[in-house]
């Protein structure tokens, strides 16, 4: 693990002040790399990574620092604050959509025109997520279940429900009051692949400015659909996890990526709109912190609007880190958020089993006996985020690259780039 540890932190500290090749955006994105041994169809944009890990550690420090029951006995204005942000944290898997929105979407686009479209993405997507999301499956379903009583408590339902594992749908098992153990966490990810089941099909068929109106049409639905299950009673905690109810980062992602990639142009009125709605987003989302109680999927007013004003906010991020020379550029460009970034999607997947079995063995409460509630809090956020990490770059280079080294084989061809299609 040192040894892994240490030439990844070498290599990144190497890299750490890359300009990115993304240009602003209101030009087309670099489409083809210069070189790379699994040939992707987009460059690779370092600032992404650290934004990436940026979605990680907010998870992280979420789940740890709250599951430390950080209520000191004395609470200050900063213990209040320090809660506050401690709560906020969930709102990393919204980032998480955001990023992948516009990833996805943009090597989609980039490669539309390739005859192999449908072939190169869904196996180099299955190459990328179905090695880890099986394994993590099979080790919860099969093998902790017979490893005793922790174990057993890690599994929970799992083996009884596992149709709904081995078909990534959690998120639609849970809200009919399926659980799976530590394998609850693998909601959000059924999200994502069901978004992708039918989106690189809008993309191969749609013309480059009705799928940029698509996208932006998918935002106003997910926001529909919440009002309307809200009002007939659905539990807000069934609306954050269905697919059809959370399409906001995804798709707000997804219309960037038409922007960015200059497949979808906007006139001098329409771009003025679309930074004041950005404007009016980051507001909203200011006034949704301050006046809700916890800024938490369980409050109304975050379930209705607030996933929205989230996506905004961390697409106008997103734009910004890609900008040459920015401020939220140079931050992201930071080695250790890069690092965590390369590893998250283990870390986002592992996190959750260790958070359980430490706290089977009681952890958090032996922490915070032994240094109080602040320091344990911080002690177990800590040990979180290490054995997170250490356990996804386990994994990573002792198992998922053997699935990685394949893309090679489903490479995108290099090919001239797109004429640039005109804005009607």
């Amino acid at each position: 693990g040192k040894g892994i540890w240490r030439r990844e932190c070498q290599r990144l500290w190497r890299g750490g002040c890359e300009c990115s090749s993304i240009c602003d955006i209101s030009h087309p994105m670099k489409i083809w790399p210069q070189s790379s041994e699994h040939q992707s169809a987009i460059s690779h944009q370092p600032a992404l990574d650290g934004l990436r890990g940026c979605a990680a550690l907010m998870v992280l420090v979420h789940h740890y620092g709250l599951v430390a029951n950080f209520e000191p006995q004395q609470m200050t204005a900063l213990d209040g604050l320090v809660r506050r942000l401690l709560f906020f944290g969930w709102t990393g898997v919204d980032l998480f959509f955001v990023l992948s929105g516009f990833l996805i979407t943009s090597i989609l686009l980039a490669s539309r025109n390739d005859p192999s479209y449908y072939k190169l993405f869904y196996t180099r997507r299955a190459l990328r997520i179905l090695p880890l999301y099986y394994l993590v499956a099979v080790i919860g379903i099969y093998i902790l279940p017979v490893l005793g009583t922790i174990g057993q408590t890690l599994a929970g339902d799992a083996h009884i429900h596992q149709i709904w594992i081995w078909t990534y749908t959690v998120n639609i098992g849970m809200l009919w009051g399926r659980h799976f153990g530590s394998l609850d966490v693998l909601w959000s990810l059924a999200i994502e692949e069901q978004f992708y089941i039918f989106w690189p099909l809008l993309v191969h068929r749609l013309k480059p400015k009705t799928l940029g109106c698509a996208a932006f049409l998918l935002m106003g639905l997910g926001l529909a659909i919440r009002i309307v299950w809200i009002l007939r009673g659905a539990p807000l905690v069934g609306v954050y996890r269905f697919t059809l109810t959370r399409l906001d980062g995804l798709a707000v992602g997804a219309f960037l990526a038409c922007l960015h990639s200059g497949s979808l142009t906007l006139g001098a009125l329409p771009r003025r709109m679309l930074t004041v709605s950005a404007y009016l987003l980051i507001a909203g989302l200011c006034v949704l912190l301050i006046w809700c109680k916890a800024f938490y999927p369980t409050e109304p007013a975050v379930a209705i609007i607030g996933y929205l004003a989230l996506s905004g906010a961390f697409g106008s991020l997103l734009i910004s880190a890609l900008q040459p020379g920015s401020l939220t550029q140079h931050l992201m460009n930071n080695s250790a958020l890069r690092l965590v970034g390369k590893y998250s999607y283990g870390i986002y997947v592992f996190h959750w089993p260790i958070r359980e079995a430490l706290l089977f063995k009681a952890v958090p409460a032996q922490l915070v006996n032994r240094v109080g509630a602040r320091g344990g809090a911080f002690l177990f956020c800590i040990l979180g985020i290490i054995l997170s990490l250490l356990t996804s770059m386990i994994s990573f280079h002792l198992y998922e690259k053997r699935f990685l080294s394949l893309k090679r084989y489903f490479n995108y061809k290099k090919a001239s780039p797109p004429q640039r299609i005109p804005d009607l």
